[in-house]
């Protein structure tokens, strides 16, 4: 999915409430930026990247998606777009992200 405003590729991402683990907080966000429900798995890995100024860690988590919406909280503001992980790789921005998910993607298809 897109970012908002639809500058660049990335992942769901967001701050992690008090009242949910880091894997519910990683669905919710999958949810509300993207549209997608389904289950969460382990953690794949975490990143860090700048933004304003500011450095923040993302952990990554797999979403067994068993629902894809045609609407979502969000869905006016961000593109979202099934491809496959070696496209994936290729779309993001960010570097480390880009390495998290080639890294991923070769133990998923080892």
């Amino acid at each position: 999915m897109t970012s908002r405003g639809g500058r660049h590729w990335t992942v769901p991402k967001g701050n992690v409430p008090a009242h949910l683990t880091p894997g519910r907080a990683a669905a919710r966000e999958a949810f509300e930026e993207a549209g997608l429900l389904g289950s969460v798995g382990g953690l794949i890995g975490s990143y860090t990247y700048r933004k304003r100024g500011d450095l923040y860690e993302v952990s990554v988590f797999p979403l067994d998606v068993t629902v894809s919406l045609p609407l979502w909280p969000e869905a006016f503001v961000r593109e979202r777009r099934w491809v496959p992980m070696v496209e994936a790789v290729e779309l993001v921005r960010h570097d480390s992200l880009r390495s998290l998910l080639a890294a991923a993607a070769e133990l998923r298809f080892a």
